[in-house]
């Protein structure tokens, strides 16, 4: 569980007699050395002990199971210019910008900082630093303890409804065990990526059942991440980030060519985002065109028979199969649908997920004849791999058979 927690630092100058002293030594250096100081390329003239007078804990206290304030002043005397100041934080004393650090935003005056990852029930060491362009110097050591976490626990469950078409969907959270201050308010953040919202709150329920939010008129193509939280006076709990994306189609659609979409790619492991299969009929027939695969004898080293190879395997036959009479290559190398005129032959691996999309679990929505259909990966000069669409079956098939084609293109 990771709560975020606030450092509030004030930085201001101490004035003490020191100081004049030290500037009085100055002035009267430089006026010696011509008007250059004499410290510009010299480590900086405060011992260790000065600096660590001059970083004080004003307070320290621990804010709720997870959170810690801190009250830090600083003050530098020197000639030498400060870069960064903050509070360190380690589960191990003395601990240095190695570990966990918090900076300001700024050198002088006040600034709030955040920072995330402190458990509960653990005591933690802190103490400032202060960063010159020689070497970092820390201030006096703090021991503070965090509360001990209540068992509350906070799940963001998966969608419980998906309307792609309806640009909405519905998130669910749940909240159990029990927390001995009691729930005050539960719900979510939601958002895209560069736009979080505010938190959106839900009806008071009891705990352990789940809570919902609707959301209505969301974007294609943009990931959307949400996580429940529940607020106690204590501090706030939160569940998990849950990721998901509306497609601008659904397996099943029509694709922009006319086509039925067989593929979607969630992950993001192609280059492409779905696959689409040529409408039937794209031939001019009500079933699809019949033909020999290209250069019987002849081997064109298009073995390739993952998904996302088809393109590849296409462009090898073009290439090294002089063949002018028609084939299945050439057929689809020259097929022009409304304008898309990307169309390949399926792989080995993506006509099978065409068949096991369109044809078994889909009901043959695409029009597909219960016959082999070439892939368009070759096994050797005389042989190439073709799928019977009626039972699944993989077979090498001659290279001159006249056997089925369906083509697909990738967008």
């Amino acid at each position: 569980m990771r709560v975020r927690f606030r450092f509030i630092l004030f930085i201001a100058p101490l004035m003490r007699l020191t100081f004049f002293t030290g500037l009085a030594l100055m002035v009267f250096l430089t006026a010696c050395s011509g008007g250059k100081s004499t410290l510009t390329d010299e480590a900086p003239a405060v011992s260790l002990e000065n600096v660590r007078n001059l970083m004080i804990f004003h307070d320290a206290q621990a804010v709720n199971q997870s959170t810690l304030n801190f009250d830090v002043s600083w003050a530098e005397i020197t000639q030498t210019e400060v870069i960064g100041t903050g509070i360190c934080v380690h589960t191990e004393p003395n601990p240095t910008i190695r570990h966990t650090c918090v900076s300001a935003p700024v050198l002088s005056g006040r600034a709030e900082l955040q920072v995330s990852g402190l458990d509960s029930g653990i005591t933690y060491f802190a103490r400032p630093y202060l960063t010159t362009a020689y070497e970092t110097r820390y201030g006096p050591m703090k021991e503070i303890q965090t509360d001990e976490f209540s068992v509350i626990r906070v799940t963001s469950s998966d969608l419980i409804s998906f309307a792609r078409s309806a640009r909405s969907a519905v998130l669910r959270g749940i909240v159990t065990g029990t927390s001995p201050d009691g729930i005050m308010r539960r719900g979510f953040v939601w958002g895209s990526e560069d736009r979080m919202s505010q938190p959106e709150e839900t009806v008071e329920i009891p705990d352990g059942r789940p809570f919902q939010l609707p959301l209505t008129n969301l974007q294609f193509g943009v990931d959307y991440f949400f996580r429940a939280f529940a607020i106690t006076e204590k501090g706030t709990v939160f569940g998990e980030t849950i990721r998901f994306t509306f497609p601008p189609y659904e397996i099943g659609e029509i694709g922009p060519a006319g086509g039925i979409i067989f593929y979607y790619d969630e992950n993001n492991r192609f280059p492409f985002t779905f696959l689409e299969a040529a409408p039937a009929g794209w031939g001019g027939l009500s079933d699809d065109i019949r033909a020999e695969f290209p250069c019987y004898n002849q081997f064109l080293e298009a073995t390739n028979y993952r998904l996302g190879d088809g393109r590849a395997n296409l462009q090898k036959l073009l290439d090294r199969c002089s063949q002018s009479d028609n084939n299945i290559a050439k057929i689809v190398a020259e097929l022009n649908i409304d304008g898309y005129a990307d169309w390949f032959i399926p792989s080995r691996a993506e006509l099978e997920i065409m068949l096991n999309t369109l044809y078994v679990s889909g009901q043959n929505k695409a029009g597909l004849s219960n016959e082999f259909y070439w892939s368009s990966t070759e096994q050797d000069d005389g042989a190439a791999w073709g799928i019977f669409m009626g039972t699944g079956n993989h077979r090498l098939l001659p290279k001159w058979m006249q056997e089925r084609v369906r083509p697909i293109r990738a967008f």
